[in-house]
């Protein structure tokens, strides 16, 4: 949900959601064993964010960035509780895109975030690819309409 003022400031708030059904893995000098073993994650973001659009004739482009939360659950049917995850970890997003209007009070777009949430990803497969960091980069389609 994005609110837009008449003097080019925005702020936006979204909530979305990831959840994948996978296997647990046992990792030895970068070789990957599958265990069998059901693994179930979910990541569900929580961002807002604010900036500033600049208006052309026919266009409008933005740029902006945020901050959130990032909620992380992993589980396994057979999975004692300390090998199950629940975390929350900080995020921070930068985020820029344009948009072009295709009727009054309709528009589309397109977006292109990079978010970074440092160190949310610790031991196991994470440690053995030297991986720490939970996000990335996202382009997005937008459409918009109101005022």
């Amino acid at each position: 949900m994005r609110y837009e003022s008449g003097t080019g400031y925005f702020v936006e708030g979204s909530v979305e959601r990831f959840q994948g059904t996978g296997e647990r893995v046992f990792v030895v000098d970068d070789e990957v064993f599958p265990l069998g073993i059901a693994n179930t994650l979910s990541v569900t973001p929580l961002m807002a964010a604010g900036g500033f659009a600049f208006r052309a004739r026919r266009f409008t482009s933005y740029v902006g960035g945020g901050v959130g939360a990032y909620f992380l659950r992993e589980s396994s049917d057979f999975a004692d509780d300390s090998d199950n995850v629940s975390q929350t970890n900080a995020a921070y997003r930068v985020l820029g895109g344009v948009q072009w209007p295709i009727a009054k009070h309709y528009s589309v777009g397109v977006e292109l975030q990079y978010t970074t949430v440092p160190d949310a990803l610790s031991g196991g497969v994470a440690a053995a690819f030297d991986e720490r960091n939970l996000g990335g980069l996202q382009v997005k389609g937008r459409f918009g309409f109101g005022r």
